[in-house]
């Protein structure tokens, strides 16, 4: 097995370095641009007519292949000037191939370690969040963290990485705790609507009494007074569509009506509020009633309506 301490032989350090160069790059530019100016003035000013038309033209293609030429020897030169540039990288890089065929292999070795030393520091990081989530009576919903990739630097301290516990332990049970008392502030909201949907049901005299299913999670989440008035409200509804099918006559059965989705017809909904939808629905047979009923019983509180129902 070869290893560093083996190897006592002092290899002095080469920096690679520019050893001649060959920048600015020397042209002939101040030549060229004196000779362009005094080319061009026998261009300039030229005015084209119905009588020298074609030796403008003559002119113009002269004055073309100066720029042109131009515009060649640039990239031409842009090539030339490339080549060592491009030359010199080519040889960096056969510096770093170099150097690679023994940082890969040492680099490769060191990473088996090193992944071996997270696994370890996560399996203890685990144990110890574990210990403190039973300690505190942490359900298994509330157990799901990420850990931060800092309590990975080897310059990590365990005695802090296990201070950051407490606190991820903490801060999951306080989201616990607040989730269970809204539990149980719902399930308290639950009985007492229960309680009143009993009240008002036997206030109204209603046929097809309110039922704890209107208690829906986002009622819940409302005060007991708005709650209280939520029920009323869906109570006198109730009683308003029973005391109308009780004055309406009983209509003949009729054959079953074919079932057709009505979408309502678009409107800007930035301005023009409130406004009054007018809906006019025919029912059939008394089953027809109670279908509507069940619709109605969904619409929110907040939402004022009235209703008549007449001989059709």
């Amino acid at each position: 097995m070869k290893t560093i301490e083996a190897e006592a032989i002092i290899i002095p350090a080469v920096e690679p370095k520019i050893i001649s160069e060959v920048l600015p790059v020397k042209t002939n530019f101040e030549d060229v641009e004196a000779y362009l100016s005094n080319l061009v003035e026998k261009y300039a000013g030229l005015v084209v007519t119905d009588e020298n038309q074609k030796d403008m033209e003559k002119t113009l293609r002269e004055v073309v292949s100066i720029r042109t030429g131009i515009q060649k020897f640039e990239i031409n030169g842009k090539r030339q000037l490339k080549k060592p540039v491009d030359d010199f990288a080519r040889q960096c890089k056969k510096l770093l191939s170099i150097v690679n065929s023994v940082e890969a292999p040492l680099k490769e070795q060191l990473d088996v370690y090193e992944n071996k030393r997270r696994d370890e520091l996560q399996a203890a990081i685990g144990r110890e969040f574990t210990a403190k989530a039973d300690a505190a009576g942490l359900r298994e919903e509330y157990r799901s963290f990420e850990i931060p990739e800092r309590w990975f630097n080897k310059t990590a301290k365990w005695s802090e990485t296990c201070i950051d516990i407490d606190h991820v332990v903490s801060d999951l049970y306080s989201q616990q705790v607040t989730a269970d008392n809204l539990a149980e502030l719902k399930e308290t909201r639950r009985e007492m609507g229960t309680t009143y949907i009993n009240t008002v049901n036997t206030e109204y005299h209603l046929a097809t009494p309110l039922t704890p299913s209107i208690l829906t999670d986002t009622v819940l989440e409302k005060p007991n007074a708005e709650i209280k008035g939520f029920i009323r409200q869906a109570a006198e509804r109730q009683s308003e569509i029973e005391a109308a099918a009780r004055t309406a006559p009983a209509a003949a059965l009729a054959p079953e009506p074919v079932q057709v989705t009505i979408a309502p017809p678009p409107i800007s909904v930035t301005s023009g509020w409130p406004r009054v939808m007018n809906l006019q629905i025919l029912l059939k047979n008394e089953m027809d009633y109670k279908d509507v009923q069940d619709v109605l019983y969904q619409i929110p509180a907040g939402i004022e309506y009235s209703m008549e129902i007449e001989e059709g």
